[in-house]
């Protein structure tokens, strides 16, 4: 008897556990009636959402549920696409209609994206481009919402994008402007802004993000072909020369290269081309010499390429690679040397009353010379459970600048450089909760030569710097709590030759311990941290504490507005280059 008894128990529970219901159902489009992927469909329960879901490849949707509820609604949103709600139908199915909505821009009709776990909108760069078009960068500028700086750097709806890619790689690691100036109009296909973007695979729908990513997609016709650019100019002067530059790429979605160089003296700053105008690691920073002597810069009131009589060149080599486990490998290598020259004359006049006026005349002559060479090599593996980052990297400059004044003041400044750093970041997900572990180490080494007619003054700089930080992290529904320690070691070492001086090695040690809660809604964040600092100096001895708690909240009020408010307490307490001349 008791053995049918515990039968009969297991059956009923068994039982009771699969007595679970199921609402299913596909999104369409009411117009065309073509199944919707990736559209957002929440069940409400007396306006509330209970459980939330995406459709799959096929429109179709399950949200296993215990029970269903007379009142019940299904919630679906989908960009281009008005916000449909509709009865759960007591019929096996629930078909969701979805009306599309336009964006009409002289005379082009732009219908929004699908979203794709982040907000993404598609234009069709074939609408928006002519023959009057040369580069990708010319195309860009017609998009709504999109502004480009001078220097390349692109705003979509006054917002910095935080990564740039083509056809889903980063090629440059961020200097982006090289691929606006050198993909040709007539080669794009359409660009993709991704609202919320987050490119950590194993963080996405667990940890979102305000930032905007763009990715561009080339023509058939154009992708894993060597692309060749070529830019000449004539210049008929004194002296009379040629100049230009000279670009060769290959994009494809698992492989490209980039190959440029490029010879200017028409004003043009080179530089902005190796300037890094996006990032989206979580990598930890490395340190930086300070400048104890700096270099002579153009000065004028005027836009500097007005009064730049350079002679710049140019060269770069840029590779990345995708394998099969979706892990990337990046390299990079450039060069860029600059030599600047500039003239200045200020005359100024004095009235002395009746006396006959005194003029006197300043006359400055500027030759800036610059040399800088880098060598990066990153590599990164992008999984749903797992997410890992390496990264190592060599910059070694030289910034010479001389300054003559009236023919009797000669001002000179040199200063050679050498920058080593190594990164790693590991971060491995579980369902509600996430682990990572960042680590970076460099070393950094650095003359600076002053000289001032016959004087010289040399100081030499050693900077070895290493952190660590451990974070655990777990979300539930709207909140979210993350505790992080780290711990961050920079020695810095000054002599100064000239005072024959070695002035003591300077340790600075710093703990953090940074607890951090945040609650969170499509509309509304609050975020709250009280993070406690810990440091020690070994040179001088002395050992500090202090506490930066801070509160943010923000607020959307519309599609186009919302309202940030920060309240924080910072207390500085300085590192070992404040004491390194002590």
């Amino acid at each position: 008897m008791k053995k049918i008894i515990v039968l009969f128990t297991i059956l009923f529970v068994a039982c009771h556990a699969f007595a679970q219901e199921k609402i299913s159902g596909y999104v369409e489009d009411s117009l065309t009636h073509n199944r919707l992927t990736n559209v957002s469909v929440t069940l409400l329960r007396n306006g509330k959402p209970l459980k939330f879901t995406r459709s799959k490849e096929d429109g179709t949707f399950l949200i296993p549920i215990a029970q269903k509820q007379t009142g019940d609604m299904l919630q679906a949103s989908y960009m281009g696409y008005k916000k449909q709600k509709t009865s759960v139908s007591s019929e096996k199915e629930t078909i969701i209609s979805m009306a599309s909505t336009a964006f009409v821009l002289k005379e082009v009709q732009v219908k929004g994206s699908r979203i794709t776990g982040r907000d993404t909108i598609s234009f069709d760069l074939t609408r928006f481009a002519n023959e009057r078009d040369n580069s990708l960068k010319d195309v860009l500028k017609k998009l709504p919402g999109v502004d480009i700086e001078k220097n390349g750097r692109i705003n979509y709806n006054g917002k910095p994008i935080n990564r740039f890619t083509v056809e889903g790689l980063d090629l440059t690691g961020g200097k982006y402007n090289q691929l606006e100036e050198n993909i040709k109009a007539k080669d794009v296909k359409k660009a993709e802004v991704i609202e919320h973007d987050q490119p950590i695979k194993a963080l996405q729908n667990k940890t979102f993000t305000d930032n905007i990513a763009m990715n561009i997609a080339l023509k058939d016709s154009a992708r894993d072909k060597l692309l060749p650019t070529i830019k000449p100019y004539l210049l008929v002067g004194s002296p009379t020369h040629v100049g230009g530059e000279l670009n060769l790429m290959q994009i494809g979605k698992k492989k490209q290269l980039m190959y440029n160089t490029a010879y200017d003296r028409t004003g043009k700053n080179l530089g902005y081309s190796l300037e890094a105008l996006a990032s989206y690691s979580d990598r930890l920073k490395a340190a930086a010499l300070p400048s104890w002597h700096s270099a002579p810069s153009l000065e004028a009131p005027i836009d500097d390429e007005r009064l730049r009589f350079n002679t710049t060149q140019k060269y770069s080599i840029n590779h990345i690679r995708k394998n099969k486990q979706d892990a990337e490998s990046r390299i990079e290598a450039n060069y860029l040397r600059q030599v600047v020259r500039q003239q200045r004359e200020n005359t100024s006049v004095y009235n002395l009353g009746g006396e006959a006026p005194i003029t006197t005349t300043e006359q400055n002559h500027k030759t800036m010379i610059s040399d800088v060479f880098r060598l990066e090599w990153e590599n990164k593996v992008n999984q749903t459970n797992h997410y890992g980052n390496e990264n190592i990297s060599l910059n070694v400059s030289q910034n010479d600048g001389l300054s003559n004044i009236n023919d009797t003041l000669t001002q000179r400044i040199r200063i050679p450089k050498i920058d080593i750093a190594g990164s790693l970041y590991r971060l491995f997900v579980s369902k509600k909760s996430q682990l990572s572990w960042r680590s970076t180490a460099d070393y950094h080494h650095g003359v600076s030569d002053l000289y001032v007619n016959d004087d010289r003054n040399r100081l030499r700089s050693n900077l070895w710097h290493t952190a660590h930080a451990l974070s655990w992290q777990k979300n539930r529904f709207h909140w979210m709590q993350r505790y992080q320690v780290s711990i961050d070691a920079n020695n810095i070492h000054i002599k100064n030759e000239a005072i024959g001086a070695i002035s003591e090695s300077s340790l600075n040690l710093t703990g953090k311990v940074s607890p951090y809660w945040q609650y969170k809604t499509e509309t509304f964040r609050i975020s709250f941290s009280p993070d406690l600092i810990w440091e020690r100096f070994t040179y001088p001895k002395k050992t500090l504490w202090a506490v930066s708690p801070f509160v943010y909240l923000n607020k959307k009020l519309n599609f186009r507005q919302e309202m940030t408010t920060y309240f924080g307490y910072t207390t500085s307490t300085g590192d070992a280059k404040n004491y390194a001349l002590s």
